[in-house]
């Protein structure tokens, strides 16, 4: 027990505190309040998490939503870019729309430069790179398909030979820039 004391002059003595620890009010009050404390802590976290996420949809989820959209619709071969908005120009979502963009660059300059050499193969596969005239290989091919055609419509089919006379001859003893010289001018005639 403890002296209690006049608040007036704290010299009288006024009454006796007994205290008397009842340990299971104790532990209903302490489980009380850290039940309280958990719960409080928990809306904390809910609350938090949900700003956060508000904050995620809005500054990096959403731009990056319309951005896969935007992807999705591209197709190979066309003029569209990925936008790129004016509030995301210099951040990690701008930069992922201009890296896009410049890839799209890169992956239609290569198709157009793999085109290109796609051409220039079959043209070096069909025709003869001196005179320009059509190879063998291709002639027997067009020619299979006039035999067809020609078959299918009861129609016929001419193939004429042009053999040069003397050809070997310019070629020993004028030299084989001199028979290459020949042969393009008889494939321009032919060609006129």
């Amino acid at each position: 027990s403890y002296p209690l004391y006049s608040p007036v002059d704290r010299i009288e003595p006024v009454g006796r505190l007994l205290v008397v620890q009842n340990d299971e009010q104790v532990e209903q009050a302490a489980a009380a309040a850290a039940v309280l404390q958990t719960l409080l802590m928990l809306a904390q976290v809910v609350i938090a998490t949900l700003i956060v996420g508000g904050v995620l949809r809005a500054r990096v989820i959403g731009p990056l939503t319309r951005l896969a959209h935007a992807m999705a619709q591209i197709q190979p071969g066309g003029a569209q870019r990925l936008p790129i908005e004016e509030r995301h120009a210099g951040d990690e979502i701008g930069l992922l729309a201009r890296s896009a963009n410049s890839l799209l660059d890169t992956a239609e300059a290569a198709i157009i430069e793999v085109n290109a050499q796609r051409i220039e193969l079959e043209k070096l596969a069909t025709h003869d790179h001196l005179t320009g005239l059509p190879t063998l290989r291709l002639a027997e091919d067009r020619l299979q398909i006039a035999c067809g055609n020609a078959h299918r419509n009861g129609t016929k089919v001419a193939l004429l030979f042009i053999d040069l006379d003397e050809f070997k001859t310019v070629n020993d003893r004028y030299g084989h820039e001199a028979g290459d010289a020949v042969l393009r001018e008889v494939a321009r005639r032919l060609r006129e």
